[in-house]
């Protein structure tokens, strides 16, 4: 039974593998949602900055 798990995971494994390398690559994200000569400076809490 065990053998038979291993060859089902194998070839879902490889069928994914297979499946996902022929999908397109997304477009990069731009690097930043501020302009380019603000400076952002990390807050207290996660989430929030201090732009100037």
């Amino acid at each position: 039974m065990r053998c038979l798990k291993r060859y089902i995971a194998r070839e879902i494994y490889t069928t994914l593998k297979a499946d996902l390398a022929n999908l397109p690559q997304p477009a990069k994200p731009t690097t930043s949602h501020l302009p380019a000569n603000t400076t952002a400076i990390p807050g207290p809490n996660p989430g929030l900055c201090i732009t100037r």
